[in-house]
């Protein structure tokens, strides 16, 4: 982790990941999902040891996978990464780059966004964490919500309101929804 030179809504500074940082969490992450995909999985039974880094681009767990990735095998899985990996993903302050605690979150938690191995949801779900906002740099998300403001900005009063609305009902803890 690094501390660059972003701000928060507070004016502090905040951590972010490096461009290796994001290879490697991704790295592992396809690896893992790349097995639940064969329907092999370790049921959450590896350890920062079994990680192994070949080259800057191939990653692997040098542990043996089962034949068995069941729903809750798979979801063990995900949630031993994000519990190796968290430890390493922060600042000598403690601090956690943007998006890596949703990231970490959704990764403990991911038993009931599984189905079986091989179903459209599984395969929906690795997709979205495959190409998760924390494993992309600050300027990737930069672009992509300057281009979703730019849509915005295009949008008649009507459609406006609507997508407002349509937002607030899908996220109504947010609070900035409403001074838009």
């Amino acid at each position: 982790m690094e501390t660059a030179r972003i701000y928060d809504p507070n004016g502090s500074l905040v951590a972010d990941s490096t461009k290796l940082g994001r290879r490697v969490f991704l790295g592992f992450l396809i690896y893992i999902i790349n097995q639940h995909k064969d329907g092999r999985s370790w049921c959450g039974e590896f350890s920062i040891d079994d990680l192994l880094v070949r080259n800057e681009s191939t990653f692997g767990i040098t542990k043996a996978a089962s034949s068995h990735a069941s729903c809750k095998a798979m979801a063990k899985d995900l949630k031993q990464l994000a519990k190796i990996l968290e430890k390493h993903f922060r600042t000598a302050q403690g601090q956690v780059p943007g998006y890596f605690i949703k990231l970490f979150s959704e990764l403990k938690e991911s038993a009931g966004e599984l189905g079986q191995y091989n179903s459209e949801k599984t395969r929906k779900f690795h997709k979205y964490l495959s190409s998760h906002l924390a494993l992309r740099s600050a300027m990737s998300r930069r672009h992509l919500f300057m281009d979703l403001f730019r849509a915005y900005q295009l949008l008649g009063k009507t459609a406006k309101k609507d997508l407002i609305s349509l937002l607030g009902s899908m996220f109504p803890e947010d609070k900035w929804l409403h001074k838009v």
